[in-house]
């Protein structure tokens, strides 16, 4: 039953100024008992007997009469009485009495001289030793040559929490009974108020004691192993003692109070399965280690076949929480990786300051980035009473001539009547809706409609599909969509006012016509072109004969329409690649790449031509003045030209055709 939740007191420091306390105090602890630091120089000797542990214990008295009493104990049931530490050494083992000087040692001069306040020390001192006798099993089954150091680790790989209470108190106290009361783990508790957490404040205590760095790597790491930093034998030291507490947490032996098992990793799982590992052999070292020692810490013995089954059920259970973790890792990674194709799509969108580019990038991001067959693109025309194709992508296989399919609005369809919401729908054939021009057209049975917005209204909308490729569509797919079109109808306002401002920069308001700076810029760049490819190039300008009487006749606005009559002439009259601008007042000017003297000559005229011909047609209001034009006309000569000089030739071509009696071309 979970326990009424508790209240952690608000610590009066910040974590950060917490940790470096706790630190500092878990330094001024008292180091370990000499006899353990002995025993373990002892054993980490190529050559060590069972005189030389004996000679180790017999120094201490109080620890000499502990093993004689235990080995004196019914747990060995030996019919002679032991009356000596060479004897017993030699009865009990040197493994077996290694461990006990060990584990003894630590309990009677850390562990029983200390006041313990957080937790019962009893409960921690039998997780601690049965934690240290199912690793040095796990370390055995897995061919770890140093399982005394893995019988070391697992009894101190909780010491950080002796260490916590004595540094952190009631705080401590209280997280504690957080993780008690309530389904989160122990180290995410200490992380939040402390800034740290036990197995950090262990290994930092097992540092200062300077125990070897298998151990203090084992204990540091136990509830975490980091990606890549752990190799070797340190790896799976490490992850022997997080399978071996996490056993024991199973049987119930965990050192404090808590509804959440220890954290056990992937990477510890993988280095060792549980399910592989041999439990009766484990069983049988839990008890070896709990009926020697269950008198002398006052300890409960187990029942093997009760902890054989909970292991059983541990396994099952790692294996549904396994699955569970792989699915919500996959899913994670297929987030990801859709959240990237989305950056990568939003990247394309926002390169382009033109709307047909950025209508493109939007079809090629939600076909290529997202995944769906079929991309069409309609846009209104007839002031927002119809839909007409303006562009598409789609797979091969569904290539057909869209062009003719027509949204109209007169009458009522899904379209129609979804476009007001601004928002994507999704349309599903159905008996009802399957004349719908949707359905029709398009021969799919699942579309979405995505409107693209701009400047507060709508420039269009999308129709995408997967009837080719019968994929699915995720939520994150879908909602990418809106983001997609939001970003396009963004891109799009931009690129709108890019080309207004363009227009501004390089139009002549009046004409539109290319303005003086703008024929100045093509020019210079036509001439460089002309000359490093040795191409023809030539300009002409014309003037308006007799400009001046309609304006004096019949006012300016008359004079603007002339202006611009004669523009929208010469414009039709050209190529799209000549540049065709009004140079200042009632003068134009014509650039001509790829033509020579005659060609431009032939051009020159067509243009006189037209303009004759229209004041004959559109200028009959204009009583008494005639409409017509004088052009000049002239190449650039290579290696000698400069945009100034092939202008001011061009103009004294004008003045010649204009000394010569008007609306005729002359050439310099």
């Amino acid at each position: 039953m979970r326990k009424t939740s508790v209240q952690v007191r608000k610590p009066v420091r910040s974590t950060k100024d917490l940790k470096i306390l706790i630190q500092e105090s878990v330094l001024s602890l008292p180091t370990l008992p000499h006899v353990f630091m002995a025993i373990l120089e002892q054993v980490s000797k190529e050559k060590t007997s069972a005189t030389d542990v004996a000679q180790i214990i017999g120094r201490d008295q109080s620890l000499t009469s502990r093993v004689l009493a235990i080995a004196n104990s019914p747990a060995y049931g030996f019919k002679d009485r032991i009356s000596t530490v060479p004897r017993a050494v030699t009865l009990l083992g040197f493994d077996a009495v290694r461990d006990l000087v060990q584990s003894v040692s630590i309990f009677d001069d850390f562990l029983n001289a200390k006041r313990i306040a957080s937790f019962d020390k009893t409960r921690f001192w039998e997780h601690s030793l049965v934690c240290a006798a199912v690793a040095k099993e796990i370390a055995r089954q897995v061919k770890l040559s140093s399982t005394n150091e893995a019988y070391v680790a697992g009894l101190l790989h909780d010491v950080g929490k002796v260490a916590l209470d004595s540094a952190a108190g009631g705080l401590y106290s209280d997280i504690l009974g957080e993780v008690s009361s309530e389904d989160v783990r122990s180290v995410m508790v200490e992380r939040q108020y402390l800034g740290t957490d036990h197995a950090e404040i262990g290994g930092i205590l097992s540092e200062k004691w300077s125990l070897p760095a298998d151990i203090v790597t084992a204990i540091r790491y136990h509830h975490e192993m980091p990606e890549d930093a752990l190799k070797g034998r340190q790896e799976i030291m490490t992850a022997v003692v997080a399978v071996a507490d996490f056993v024991c947490w199973v049987h119930g032996f965990s050192s404090v109070d808590a509804f959440q098992p220890p954290y056990l990793g992937e990477r510890a799982q993988k280095l060792i399965s549980i399910d592989r590992l041999d439990i009766d052999k484990i069983c049988e070292a839990v008890d070896r280690q709990i009926m020697s020692t269950a008198e002398l810490f006052n300890l409960q013995v187990p029942d093997a076949n009760k902890f054989r089954d909970a292991l059983k059920k541990a396994n099952v259970e790692l294996g549904r929480i396994n699955c569970l973790y792989e699915e919500a890792k996959r899913q994670l990674q297929r987030q990801v990786d859709e959240l990237s194709r989305l950056n990568r799509a939003l990247y394309h969108i926002r390169q382009n300051l033109n709307v047909d580019l950025t209508i493109r990038a939007l079809l090629g991001a939600i076909r290529d980035e997202l995944s769906y067959s079929r991309v069409l693109f309609f846009r209104f025309r007839d002031g927002n009473e119809s839909l007409c194709l303006a562009d598409y992508l789609t797979e091969p296989k569904l290539d057909r001539d869209y062009s003719k399919i027509d949204f109209g609005f007169k009458s009522n369809n899904l379209l129609s009547d979804s476009l007001a919401e601004k928002k994507i729908m999704k349309f599903t054939r159905k008996p009802e809706t399957s004349g719908d021009p949707i359905f029709a057209n398009l021969d799919t049975d699942e579309v979405f409609m995505i409107p693209v917005p701009s400047k507060g209204g709508l420039l269009g909308v999308v129709l995408a599909d997967n009837n080719y490729s019968q994929k699915t569509f995720s939520p994150i797919s879908v909602e990418s969509l809106g983001i997609l079109a939001h970003e396009a109808g963004l891109a799009i306002d931009n690129a709108l006012l890019f080309e207004k401002t363009t227009e501004l920069a390089t139009k002549d308001e009046l004409t539109g016509l290319y303005n003086r700076r703008y024929c100045s810029e093509c020019l210079r760049t036509e001439i460089e072109r002309s000359r490093r490819y040795k191409r023809p190039l030539s300009i002409a300008m014309f003037d308006i004969d007799h400009f001046k009487n309609f304006n004096d006749a019949y006012g300016h606005n008359a004079g603007d329409k002339i202006l611009k009559l004669v523009a929208r002439f010469m414009h039709s009259c050209s190529r799209g690649t000549d540049v065709v601008g009004r140079h200042g007042g009632e003068e134009f000017l014509a650039i001509l790449p790829e033509t020579d003297a005659g060609s431009a000559s032939v051009y020159c005229e067509r243009v006189r031509l037209a303009v004759e011909k229209l004041g004959k047609t559109e200028c009959a209001d204009f009583v008494g003045s005639s409409l017509s034009i004088s052009g000049g006309v002239t190449a650039y000569i290579p290696d000698a030209d400069t945009p100034e000089t092939i202008v001011e030739r061009a103009d004294q071509a004008l003045y010649k055709a204009k000394q010569n009696g008007r609306n005729r071309i002359a050439s310099v």
